[in-house]
C-alpha cells in the first residue's frame, strides 16, 4: 500500500486530505439529508395534526348549524301548516313552497329540500314542485320515512337518481313531537368537500370522513383503498406510505381522516438534496484546489529539510524507518535524536548540585520551615553557612519600574546575578560565608553565615551597595537581620527584612537598615486609622477604580482631621508606610529625601490628600497605558512563567502578587499569559504544583504531607482533592503504582 503512494510529501498529503474531504462531505451530506428529511416529516405531521383538528371542529360546527337550520325550517308556520295539513289546501301548499324556496336561498350547502306530508302522501320538492308519493322520483327516501323513521337527528349518506348526498331528516323520533310530516335536507357533497374539508383531492393530500363501518361519507379518491389504508395503519405497501391523522365526531359515529403521501414529500426533499450535493461537489473542487496549492507551498521544503537532517543530525541515528526513504521518517528520526539529546542535557542540569541547592534554599525562604532537604544540604556544600546561626539580608533595587523599562527580562536576571557576585565577594573578604537566592522579583536575598560572633555584616553590605552603584550603575537599598537560628521561621524573617528596605522612604541618608530601625521609625503606638479602609484604598488602586480611590481618601483624611497635629503627623507616616509597601516599585520615583521632608512641602492636610490622589491617578493611568502600548507580550509572559517557577513553593503565590510584581493589573496579566501559553495562569500554577508533587512522590520517600507543603498547597485536604481530580488516584496510590512500574519523571 505504501508503494502506491507518491514519494513527494506534498502530493501524498494532497491525496490523503482530498480523500478525507470527500469522505467527510459525503458523510455530512448524507447525515444532513437524514436530518432534513426527519425534520420535514415531523413538520408535515405536526401541520396535518393541527389541520385535522381544525377542519374537524369547523365541519362539526357547520353540521350543528345545519341541524338547527333544519329545525328552523320545520318550525316555520307556513311549512308546519302544510306538514300538518289534512285537506291539501292549495294556498297552504303554495305558501309552504315559497317559504322553502326562501330558506333554500339562504343556505348554499343545501342542494334540495323535501316537505313530506305522510297523511296526504304528497311531497313538495324545492326544485320540482309538488309530487304525489307515486310519481315522486326519490322512492328510497319515502320508503325510509314510511318504514324506518329516524330516531336521532343525524346525517346519513343517501343516493338517488341525481347523485349522492348527505341527508338529514327532521324531526327525529326521540324529540317526541307528534308529526305527520317530515323535512328532508339533501346537502351538496362537492360544496362540503370544497369549503368545509378544504380538500382539493390531489394525489399528495386527502381529507375524508368515514362512518363506523369505514364507508366514505365525504372526501377520498378513487385510487385510494381507504379500508386497507386504515386497517394497515398508515402503510399500504412498501412503495406507498402515508401519514394519517384522525378525529372522531361527538354526535355522528364518524371520523375525519387526513392523509399525506410520504413519497411525494420525499420527492421534494430529494430535489433539494440533489442541489445540495451539487453545491457540496463544487465546494469539494474548491477545497481540493486550495489543498493542492497549500500543500505544495507548505510541504515542498520538507524534502530539503529531510536531506539536511540525513546529512547532519540523523547520521548517527540510522534505523529501519530511514531505509523506507520516507521524508517524515527521516525527520522523525532526526527530531527524536535531538529530543533525546536535549532530555539528557536537561537531566544533567536538573541533577547539578548548584541547581538543587538554589531550589532548596528558595523553598526554605518561601515556606519558612527547616526540613530534611535543608539538613541534607547542610551536610554538603553549604555546611559552613548552616553550621550556626545565620543572618538574612535583602538588597532591593530602587526605582524598579524604571529599571524594568530600561532592561529586558534576561538582562535583569544577569544584573541580579552580578549584584549577587559583588555582594558575595565583598562579604567574603570580611570573612563571611554567603549564598544568594534570586526569587525573580525586585530584590536579591543573601543568606550570611560565618564570621565572628560579634562581627556585624552591615559595613560589608554598605560597601557592596556602593560597589553595585559604581560598577552596575544601579542604586539599591540593603537591610540585614540579627543572627537567627536556622530552625526559625525563615519566611517571617524574610518578610521583616523586606519591610526594612522600605524605610528608605522615611530617611534622607543612605544606610544599611537593621531590625532595630523599624522600631525607631515606626514605634509601637496605637493605629488610630481604620486599617480596612487602607486595604480598600490599595485594592481600589490595583483595580484602577478611580472613584473608589477618591472615596477612601476622603474617609481616611476625614478621620485624620480629628487628630492633634503630632498624632496626625505620626498617623500620616504609618499611612505612607503602608502605601509604599504596597506600591514600592512605582512610589520610589517620588522619594525626595524621606517622608519628613516630603510632608514639610504641604501647608494643609488636604494638600497631602490631593498629592496622594494625584499619585494614584498617575499610577492608574500609567498601568492603563502600559496595557495598550505593550509590545513585548512574549517577554512578559516568559517573565511570568519564570516568576511562577521560582515561587511555586510559596503557598501565598496569587495572581495579585504576580500582578503587583509586574506593576500591571491582574486582568492584563491573565490575558497576556493565556494568549501566549493557551492556558489560564491560575490553571498553570495549579498544574505545575501537581506535576511537582507527582515527581516528588515517585522520586522521594518523603511523607505525603511534606510533599503537599513543598508543592505550595496550604492544606492536606486541598492537596488530596486536587491530586485525585488531576490523576484519578490518591497520592499514596499514585506512588505505589508508579513505583511498581518504575515510571521515570
Amino acid at each position: 500500500m505504501r508503494r502506491l503512494l507518491p514519494k513527494k510529501t506534498y502530493i501524498r498529503n494532497f491525496l490523503i486530505i482530498g480523500i478525507l474531504f470527500t469522505i467527510i462531505i459525503l458523510l455530512f451530506s448524507y447525515l444532513l439529508r437524514q436530518q432534513y428529511a426527519n425534520q420535514a416529516y415531523d413538520d408535515v405531521n405536526h401541520l396535518m395534526e393541527i389541520k385535522t383538528t381544525s377542519v374537524s371542529q369547523s365541519f362539526e360546527y357547520q353540521l350543528d348549524h345545519l341541524r338547527a337550520y333544519a329545525l328552523t325550517i320545520y318550525q316555520d308556520p307556513e311549512i308546519f301548516n302544510w306538514l300538518m295539513s289534512e285537506d291539501g289546501d292549495p294556498l297552504v301548499m303554495s305558501s309552504a313552497l315559497k317559504s322553502v324556496s326562501k330558506f333554500m336561498s339562504l343556505q348554499s350547502f343545501i342542494d334540495s329540500t323535501y316537505l313530506v306530508n305522510m297523511k296526504l302522501e304528497k311531497v313538495i320538492h324545492s326544485r320540482d314542485g309538488i309530487h304525489t308519493f307515486t310519481d315522486f322520483m326519490d322512492q328510497d327516501m319515502l320508503d325510509q320515512l314510511q318504514h324506518h323513521p329516524p330516531s336521532t337527528l343525524r346525517f346519513f349518506n343517501h343516493t338517488n337518481k341525481t347523485g349522492s348526498y348527505l341527508a338529514l331528516i327532521a324531526p327525529a323520533y326521540y324529540s317526541k313531537v307528534a308529526s305527520q310530516g317530515y323535512i328532508v335536507i339533501l346537502l351538496d357533497k362537492s360544496l362540503l368537500e370544497k369549503y368545509l374539508l378544504q380538500n382539493l383531492n390531489d394525489s399528495t393530500t386527502s381529507i375524508m370522513v368515514l362512518d363506523g363501518d369505514q364507508n366514505v361519507i365525504l372526501g377520498g379518491s378513487d385510487d385510494l383503498d381507504v379500508k386497507q389504508l386504515i386497517t394497515q395503519n398508515a402503510q399500504v405497501n412498501d412503495n406507498n406510505r402515508y401519514l394519517i391523522h384522525s378525529h372522531a365526531f361527538n354526535i355522528e359515529d364518524w371520523k375525519l381522516y387526513s392523509t399525506v403521501k410520504v413519497k411525494d414529500i420525499s420527492k421534494n426533499i430529494d430535489k433539494i438534496m440533489f442541489r445540495m450535493y451539487g453545491m457540496c461537489f463544487f465546494l469539494l473542487l474548491i477545497l481540493s484546489a486550495l489543498t493542492y496549492w497549500n500543500s505544495r507551498r507548505q510541504f515542498m521544503p520538507i524534502s530539503q529539510l529531510a536531506g539536511q537532517i540525513r546529512k547532519t543530525v540523523a547520521t548517527g541515528a540510522a534505523n529501519a524507518e530511514q531505509s523506507s526513504n520516507s521524508e517524515f521518517a527521516i525527520i522523525k528520526t532526526g527530531v527524536d535524536h535531538m529530543v533525546k539529546t536535549m532530555e539528557e542535557m536537561n537531566s544533567m542540569i536538573r541533577n547539578h548540585q548548584e541547581v538543587v541547592k538554589n531550589e532548596v534554599l528558595r523553598q526554605w525562604l518561601l515556606q519558612g520551615t527547616y526540613n530534611n532537604a535543608i539538613q541534607e544540604l547542610g551536610n554538603g556544600n553549604v555546611s559552613q553557612l548552616l553550621a550556626g546561626n545565620i543572618r538574612l539580608a535583602v538588597i532591593r533595587i530602587n526605582r524598579f519600574q524604571s529599571f524594568s523599562e530600561r532592561y529586558a527580562y534576561a538582562s535583569r536576571k544577569l544584573l541580579l546575578y552580578a549584584m549577587g557576585n559583588i555582594a558575595g565577594e565583598t562579604l567574603g573578604n570580611q570573612g563571611f560565608v554567603t549564598e544568594n537566592v534570586d526569587l525573580g522579583s525586585d530584590h536579591l536575598v543573601i543568606l550570611i553565615g560565618g564570621g565572628t560572633a560579634d562581627q556585624n555584616p552591615a559595613p560589608a553590605l554598605e560597601e557592596a551597595r556602593l560597589a553595585i552603584d559604581k560598577w552596575l550603575h544601579i542604586q539599591v537599598t540593603a537591610a540585614v537581620s540579627h543572627q537567627t537560628a536556622i530552625d526559625e521561621n525563615m519566611r517571617s524573617l524574610y518578610d521583616r527584612v523586606c519591610d526594612l528596605t522600605l524605610l528608605r522612604f522615611f530617611e534622607t541618608e543612605e544606610k544599611v537598615y537593621v531590625e532595630g530601625d523599624l522600631g525607631d521609625y515606626l514605634p509601637e503606638r496605637q493605629w488610630d486609622l481604620d486599617e480596612s479602609r487602607i486595604q480598600k484604598l490599595i485594592q481600589a488602586v490595583r483595580k484602577s477604580q478611580k472613584e473608589q480611590v477618591r472615596e477612601q481618601l476622603d474617609l481616611i483624611f476625614g478621620q485624620l482631621q480629628s487628630l492633634p497635629y503630632s498624632e496626625c503627623q505620626f498617623q500620616l507616616k504609618l499611612l505612607f508606610f503602608y502605601i509604599v509597601k504596597a506600591f514600592n516599585k512605582v512610589m520610589g520615583e517620588q522619594e525626595q529625601g524621606g517622608v519628613d521632608l516630603l510632608l514639610q512641602k504641604f501647608d494643609t492636610l488636604m494638600d497631602v490628600r490631593d498629592w496622594l490622589d494625584n499619585q494614584f491617578m498617575r499610577l492608574i493611568d500609567n498601568v492603563a497605558q502600559s496595557h495598550t502600548a505593550s509590545n513585548r507580550k512574549e517577554e512578559l509572559a516568559a517573565e511570568i512563567f519564570d516568576y511562577v517557577k521560582r515561587h511555586l513553593h510559596d503557598p501565598m503565590l496569587t495572581l495579585e502578587s504576580i500582578a503587583d510584581y509586574l506593576v500591571l493589573s491582574v486582568s492584563y496579566v491573565r490575558l497576556v499569559f493565556k494568549e501566549t501559553y493557551l492556558i489560564t495562569l491560575s490553571g498553570f500554577i495549579h498544574q505545575e504544583r501537581l506535576e511537582q508533587a507527582k515527581q516528588l512522590l515517585v522520586s522521594t520517600d518523603w511523607p505525603v504531607l511534606d510533599i503537599a507543603e513543598r508543592s505550595g498547597f496550604q492544606s492536606k485536604t486541598t492537596f488530596f482533592t486536587s491530586f485525585k481530580k488531576y490523576t484519578g488516584l490518591t497520592p499514596n496510590q499514585f506512588r505505589e503504582q508508579n513505583s511498581n512500574t518504575g515510571t521515570d519523571f
